[in-house]
């Protein structure tokens, strides 16, 4: 019971078992894969790598990692409608439902079995090409790494499971433990991988991870494992542990960050605001007035140099089963209850922080590069009524938000995506925007932060965004990302490791519209929580106490 519970994607295996019956003890099985002759060639690991790569999508949205960041961060509220009970929860640091977490918690688990049965039968395989099987080998301990620093992040420690066939009930390792493990695995990586420049990468290997991704998710876990440890949990730490009793120091991560800035081929787009899909519509006449106006040019999503690492999605969504297959980070932070042309409806959670707002500077373009004020005629949100949810503050999340036109093809008015791809025509189904992880205006920042080239990669990021050099002084790089990488899933994670989450949280002191009624939102956070959230209810007492909950809960 406790293994299918605790570890319910173990059942992921049976698409490569087939079936078990007696048969299959003294036949050999020609029709269907199962261990002895699957993972035997690169065609058969990339299968596998596709299973890996789809665990990055939670069925579950209130539990996806950069929604969850968002509503706990200083710059979202949680919104929502009536129903939304959890994302108010979460963002007030109350407890709710007790398995609130568990699509979080099985789905990443998933994606690490996955991984590890990759890891575990790579030998197997037959290559011809050494730096493909470097790759896909290096990518499967990048995912692994991947999934245990984002439970991490939200958890802390963790049962560390390495091995395919080992005992699901495992206890809880430390934080120091967990952290090893994750930054083992992304040395592993980095020392693996070939470093090939992202400009002659195969379109084919989109949306995969590479050595570039690799480095610069080392440097974001080097910087979130030291900043928490010693201004969260009170233990000064400097450098990153190894499992084999080595550590990774500030001057490694500094020396891989380097490598990633002056060969991987990423760089900054002329215009942030290129980053993001609604740019597109200056090409569309009479959509979109902003967009227009600043004659802005979409990136577009798989050739977009400053994407690092993405969660790619396609036309495939569907109501059988495959809703999912969407980025519903567009609709669960779209618009409630107003369907405009170009902002069409969504789910209204994430509704904007007014101070926020006021925090960029005049001349700032990320300003209206970022957030929807519907009280601008150049965002054509005329027709907006409020009063349709909860926290309304007439500002919204314009990265990732629902996008539509009428394109002229007698389909009326559709989602961005579908009038260029394809798929479902239906609000909820058409969102295929990348989602992004890492971006390299942020690789310049964290450079800036660890004292590497301090000024000039601030300033990289200050000018192009119109806004005014200031000094490369801690405070500033910190008040930077936090206008340049806002609604990205990021900022809480930034305040908790400078342990300044409770002062910035009940800073957060705006009036709102709830449903209609005039409020004022306050900001809470409860410290004896240390940032994590609660563990599922159900794992700890299937585990007969072998897991155990997080202070607080």
């Amino acid at each position: 019971m406790i293994k299918k519970t605790i570890y319910l994607s173990f059942l992921i295996a049976t698409v490569f078992l087939g079936s078990c019956g007696k048969e299959f003890l003294d036949t050999e099985n020609l029709t269907e894969h199962n261990l002895d002759n699957f993972y035997s060639n690169p065609e058969q690991i990339q299968e596998a790598l596709a299973g890996v790569y789809n665990a990055l999508i939670v069925p579950k949205m209130v539990n996806e990692p950069t929604l969850v960041a968002n509503v706990l961060s200083d710059d979202m509220l949680a919104g929502g409608g009536s129903g939304d009970v959890l994302i108010r929860s979460m963002e007030a640091w109350e407890p709710s439902e007790e398995d609130a977490y568990l699509s979080v918690w099985k789905t990443y688990y998933s994606g690490i079995y996955r991984a590890n049965m990759i890891i575990a039968r790579f030998d197997q395989a037959k290559y011809d090409d050494e730096d493909q099987k470097k790759q896909d080998l290096g990518e499967a301990y990048f995912m692994r790494a991947l999934f245990y620093f984002k439970l991490a992040k939200m958890f802390g420690g963790l049962p560390l499971m390495l091995d395919p066939i080992q005992d699901p009930n495992q206890p809880r390792a430390t934080i120091d433990e967990t952290y090893a493990q994750i930054a083992s695995d992304l040395k592993f990586a980095i020392e693996t991988m070939p470093k090939t420049p992202v400009t002659a990468i195969s379109p084919s290997r989109n949306g995969h991870a590479n050595v570039w991704a690799a480095e610069a998710l080392m440097a974001r876990l080097y910087l979130f494992y030291t900043g928490y440890s010693t201004n969260i949990l009170g233990v000064s730490k400097s450098e990153l542990p190894l499992v084999d009793g080595g550590s990774i120091s500030k001057s490694d991560v500094a020396n891989w960050l380097t490598d990633m800035i002056n060969n991987s081929g990423h760089k900054l787009n002329e215009d942030p605001r290129s980053n993001w899909p609604y740019s597109y519509l200056s090409e569309v006449e009479g959509v979109y007035p902003y967009a227009e106006k600043e004659k802005l040019k979409w990136a577009e999503d798989g050739k977009n140099l400053e994407t690092v690492f993405a969660v790619k999605f396609g036309a495939f969504a569907n109501w059988g089963g495959a809703q999912s297959w969407t980025n519903r980070l567009c609709l669960f932070q779209g618009i409630r209850g107003n369907s405009m042309v170009p902002f069409g409806q969504g789910w209204g959670m994430g509704t904007v922080n007014s101070q926020l707002w006021g925090a960029f500077g005049a001349d700032d373009i990320r300003k209206k590069g970022s957030i929807i004020d519907v009280t601008d005629p150049d965002e054509n949100c005329g027709s907006y009524e409020d009063s349709k949810g909860f926290h309304e503050t007439g500002y919204w999340n314009k990265k990732y938000t629902n996008i539509q036109y009428d394109a002229g093809s007698g389909d009326g008015v559709a989602g961005m995506y579908y009038n260029l791809y394809g798929g479902q025509k239906h609000y909820m189904l058409w969102h295929m925007q990348d989602q992004v992880l890492i971006r390299y205006s942020d690789v310049l920042l964290m450079a800036a932060e660890l004292g590497i080239d301090a000024q000039a990669n601030l300033d990289a990021v200050r000018t192009r965004a119109k806004a005014p050099s200031v000094p490369a002084t801690e405070e500033n790089i910190r008040e930077e990302r936090r206008l340049e990488l806002c609604f990205e899933g990021i900022r809480f994670y930034d305040i908790l490791r400078y342990g300044t989450v409770k002062e910035d949280l009940e800073k957060v002191n705006i009036p709102v519209n709830d449903n209609g009624i005039p409020g004022q939102f306050v900001g809470k956070y409860r410290p004896e929580t240390n940032g994590l959230l609660a563990i599922p209810e159900s794992q700890i007492r299937l585990s007969n106490g072998v897991l155990t909950q997080n202070p607080g809960w």
